[in-house]
């Protein structure tokens, strides 16, 4: 029961990020060496965020919420912005570069944070609605990684963005994503709120920003096509 249970959960888990690379034009451009550069500019971004975060950041064993630790680390996911500026740099010849990087980052993510719990919880007597739970949050980074690519790029066209508004858009919504994951992990860690409303409070919180941040992120994108067709 818990195997087929953790097949299931895998295939909610990964298999939408195959589906998008199938049903978008990144299959007809053949661009896995896309998804791979973004993959691997995930690791390489993470292994330097747990560097910093580990030689600056207080200990972990704490008994209560520590918010200056949880701001520490949603300032150190700028790192996140550099890696794909990074990436951008040394992907410049594939097409669609925004969603290819996107989709490699993010399911690059779902590996590393989501494959080894499901796998664990599948060798146990009973199945864990923690697994539920970490599928559907895949589904919600997988978009809210890509928008976050796409913010990235948008505040590196400078030459092409009203430096007045429209590229101070870019970089208040991107700074806002960056300082989202404090306030989960505030909700997370409080004991009382999960015990009350429980996870699906909070994948449905996630899932209304991942709305948001998506609505956002393609205003700015019209907006900057459109500023680009009047030059």
């Amino acid at each position: 029961m818990t195997l087929f249970h953790f097949i299931n959960c895998a295939c909610l888990t990964f298999l939408p990020s195959l589906v998008t690379y199938k049903a978008t034009q990144l299959s007809e451009q053949n661009s896995v060496g896309l998804c791979l550069y973004g993959a691997g500019g995930y690791l390489l971004t993470q292994l330097v965020k747990f560097l910093v975060i580990a030689t600056f950041s207080p200990s972990s064993e704490i008994t209560q919420y520590d918010f200056a630790s949880e701001l520490f680390k949603g300032i150190a996911n700028v790192a996140d912005i550099y890696g794909v500026l990074l990436i951008m740099k040394y992907a410049r010849r594939f097409n669609y570069k925004i969603l290819g990087i996107g989709l490699g980052w993010a399911t690059m993510d779902s590996v590393a944070q989501r494959l080894v719990p499901l796998y664990v919880d599948a060798t146990g007597m009973e199945f864990s609605w923690n697994n539920l739970k970490m599928a559907v949050d895949a589904n919600i980074q997988l978009v809210m990684w890509i928008c976050f690519v796409a913010l990235v790029w948008l505040s590196n066209v400078k030459k092409t963005i009203d430096q007045n508004r429209l590229y101070f858009s870019v970089r208040f919504v991107l700074g806002i994503f960056l300082l989202w994951q404090p306030v989960i992990g505030f909700l997370q860690f409080r004991k009382d709120f999960d015990a009350k409303f429980g996870f699906p409070v909070i994948l449905l919180m996630k899932f209304l920003w991942a709305c948001l941040i998506t609505f956002l992120t393609w205003g700015l994108y019209k907006a900057n096509e459109a500023s680009v067709q009047q030059k």
